[in-house]
């Protein structure tokens, strides 16, 4: 059980539920540490799933957002949202880079 769960054990929370490789799994549990209240449990007759609960949603998408492809949010439907809210607004960027705020220098070029 993460620390925070044992130190927090009324502490408001969201489950979210996540398919990762297990191969990632790791690197996932690392990243979400700082708002992780306790262990994932597996999700039973679903390879790769996992529930989790957090103690912020805004937490848990600043750390997931960075994933991309090789996590799949499952639930909530405002954790996916707000991943796709953030991965349109990426994109969209990087196809207008000035952002009608001037763009960036060229690299070499200050």
């Amino acid at each position: 059980m993460a620390a925070d769960a044992r130190r927090f054990p009324g502490a408001p929370a969201t489950e979210i539920v996540l398919r990762v490789h297990r191969s990632r799994l790791p690197l996932v549990l690392r990243s979400l540490a700082v708002t992780a209240l306790d262990d994932p449990e597996p999700v039973a007759g679903e390879p790769d799933v996992y529930r989790l609960r957090v103690r912020s949603m805004e937490g848990a998408v600043a750390m997931l957002v960075g994933f991309g492809a090789e996590v799949d949010y499952v639930a909530p439907a405002e954790l996916r949202d707000r991943i796709i809210a953030i991965a349109e607004a990426v994109g969209e960027h990087h196809r207008n880079p000035a952002g009608g705020r001037g763009a960036a220098p060229a690299p070499g070029r200050q």
